[in-house]
């Protein structure tokens, strides 16, 4: 159930993207909680529950550090567009300026 339910909230990552991480990351918690809780049990079951549980809290785990890896890039990438954004502006007001300094001149083929 758990597992269903954090696939639902994959839609409000298009509206709103710290909800979606909040509520995503309760229910990580809770997840995880629940299987590392009742492991011993799943493992009294049958070894390939305990595999499966094993498994997919190991991809909960990559997943969760590509969600981190992602927000240390989108948080970095906002600095360098502050400082791209600057740069760019700089380099317009430059080109600007070298253009009215070297207008182009007129050259004629007729006799004036």
């Amino acid at each position: 159930l758990i597992l269903l339910i954090q696939h639902w909230f994959v839609l409000i990552k298009y509206v709103n993207f710290w909800l979606f991480s909040g509520a995503e990351l309760v229910l990580e918690v809770w997840f995880e909680f629940t299987i590392i809780s009742n492991f011993q049990y799943l493992v009294s079951l049958h070894w390939t529950m305990s595999f499966a549980a094993g498994a997919m809290l190991v991809a909960h785990w990559l997943y969760l550090l590509a969600a981190l890896i992602e927000l240390c890039l989108m948080m970095t990438s906002e600095l360098f567009q502050k400082e791209d954004a600057n740069i760019v502006e700089a380099k317009r007001s430059a080109a600007e300026s070298l253009s009215l300094l070297a207008a182009p001149a007129r050259f004629s083929c007729e006799p004036a």
